[in-house]
């Protein structure tokens, strides 16, 4: 099993949710470290920062769900070409402290807006 922290599309009511729907929501109010950016493309793209926070969700998913994910970010292990990183980051809830597998956007555009807020879901 693997813990998953989400932050945008794969998130409760979002539109790419039914990626994951089914799978254990550990935290459904969570955050780390990192920047949030509007792609302007209807997602958000994270980047590593020690001076932002990004919100979102926590699941704990199989191997088959995390494939799944992995298709949906266009990520392949080993492959230099993939336009995320997929990194394990200390993740935090109200109670409890998560090593949660993270998509970091590789390349940010200057045409992303940074999302202030960290949340997706506030934001859009």
């Amino acid at each position: 099993m693997h813990i998953v922290f989400v932050y945008g599309t794969l998130r409760k009511g979002e539109s790419n949710h039914h990626v994951i729907e089914g799978a254990t929501l550990l935290e459904e109010y969570s955050w780390t470290s990192g920047a949030l950016y509007d792609t302007g493309a209807g997602y958000p793209a994270m980047f590593g920062s020690s001076e932002h926070v990004v919100y979102g969700e926590i699941y704990e998913v199989d191997d088959t769900y995390l494939s799944r994910i992995d298709v949906l970010e266009g990520f392949q292990e080993g492959r230099s070409a993939n336009l995320y990183d997929r990194v394990i980051q200390t993740v935090h809830s109200k109670e409890k402290t998560y090593d949660a597998i993270t998509y970091i956007m590789k390349t940010r555009s200057s045409s992303f807006g940074q999302i202030d807020s960290g949340d997706w879901v506030i934001y859009r």
